[in-house]
């Protein structure tokens, strides 16, 4: 037999046409859409809790401070609409978080929160009244929740007291306000105003150390004045007058705004527990002191506390500073003296040899010269700051005078 051989011609093999391919495979398109009813899941979430990422971001931050103690009493019911009324504000211009903090001596402690932000089938609510409604009551239950917060301590502190509050408005895009509800009368170190008093508001805040501060920077405080209740007499006009600049010196140091101050009406009585601080005495209104002679000279001692408006060469009453000078005009009528020289001294806070201090015991001692001549009663006005202090404390309250002495005329023995 004859062998056969078989040749096997190769085949050409077409791929076989499937249409346009898709630009991504479709396992990535699955990814894709699974990923976006998450994404839409979470934001949903966010809506139904009010944590909407535009709020987040850039909502506002109302941090509400109320100081217990027996002496502040309870909120009013005035208290409590003007920051209602400050809620809805920031709701209106985009929403954000509303905290309430208690406290006296330590930390404010957050006790209640509200959201200030409304929205309502996943957008912010549109209806004024609505947001309003929603604002009033998510507001008035924080209150009734911080009612029943209790704190305990011995004294009325100053930055541990806007510390909370301070942490709160930190990272705030929006509006930042701070409210405080207090008698701003600390009597804890370093800013016991029972020893600052002594000074000229803004020569007191210059002497606190950094540690006195909280941050408030860029937030706009807003300060209630309860009205005094317990052992803490009611305060007088110097007292009053001293308390603001104080603060606003205070709030300016720490970088904040004091927007406003406002005395409540109506403060209740304290709620049963709270803690009782140390009374803070009133500054001392205008009382005539009988000149003192001293080896022929007379000395008349006028204090400016009581007279000038704080950290100003302006008198609160003129008059009360001219019933004091006349034993002094008087004096002079005698024909017995032959000078008067008038120093205008302050206390010794602040840095020493303030060219501030300087110049505002130059300009009260002017003043009180230009009323004595007003009486005919021709004087010399000097301004030595505390450069040059009475005997006694330097810190002293007595420092914080015009001192005017007359010298006798020389005798021929």
């Amino acid at each position: 037999m004859t062998a056969t051989t078989i040749r096997r011609t190769p085949v050409a093999v077409t791929p076989t046409r499937r249409g346009p391919q898709p630009p991504w495979p479709r396992r990535h398109l699955r990814a894709l859409l699974a990923g976006a009813v998450a994404l839409a899941l979470v934001a949903s979430i966010g809506v139904v809790l009010g944590l909407r990422t535009g709020s987040l971001r850039d909502g506002g931050v109302l941090s509400v401070v109320l100081q217990q103690d027996q002496e502040s009493g309870s909120v009013s019911a005035g208290t409590r609409s003007a920051i209602e009324a400050a809620a809805l504000r920031m709701s209106s211009a985009g929403g954000g978080t509303m905290t309430i903090r208690v406290g006296s001596t330590g930390r404010a402690t957050s006790v209640a929160t509200a959201e200030l932000t409304v929205v309502r089938d996943g957008n912010p609510e549109s209806q004024a009244d609505l947001r309003a409604a929603a604002i009033r009551t998510r507001v008035r239950a924080a209150f009734v929740k911080a009612a029943s917060a209790r704190t305990s301590a011995s004294g009325r502190a100053l930055a541990e007291l806007l510390a909370g509050a301070a942490d709160d408005v930190a990272h705030a895009r929006g509006p930042r306000e701070i409210w405080v509800r207090s008698l701003g009368l600390p009597t804890v170190d370093p800013t016991d105003v029972r020893v600052l008093m002594n000074a000229e508001p803004a020569a007191a805040v210059a002497s606190l150390p950094a540690s006195a501060f909280a941050d408030l920077r860029g937030a706009e405080v807003h300060w209630i004045f309860p009205s005094t209740t317990g052992d803490q007499p009611a305060l007088n006009l110097r007292t009053e007058q001293w308390r603001a600049a104080f603060l606003a010196e205070y709030v300016k140091a720490s970088r904040g705004v004091l927007a406003s101050t406002q005395d409540e009406r109506g403060t209740g009585p304290a709620a049963a527990g709270s803690p009782a601080v140390p009374v803070v005495p009133n500054l001392p209104d205008p009382t005539p002191v009988p000149p003192k002679h001293e080896n022929g000279t007379l000395t008349t001692s006028i204090d400016t506390a009581s007279l000038f408006r704080p950290d100003e060469a302006q008198l609160i009453d003129e008059g009360q500073a001219i019933e004091q000078l006349r034993p002094l005009a008087a004096a002079w009528a005698t024909g017995r003296y032959a000078s008067i020289v008038c120093t205008g001294r302050i206390a010794a806070f602040g840095p020493p040899g303030s060219p501030v201090g300087q110049r505002l015991s130059e300009q009260r001692a002017a003043v009180i010269v230009g009323l004595l001549r007003r009486l005919d009663t021709p004087a010399t006005p000097v301004g030595v700051g505390a450069t040059r202090p009475l005997p006694g404390d330097p810190r002293g309250a007595v420092q914080r005078s015009v001192t005017c002495v007359a010298t006798p005329v020389a005798t021929d023995h």
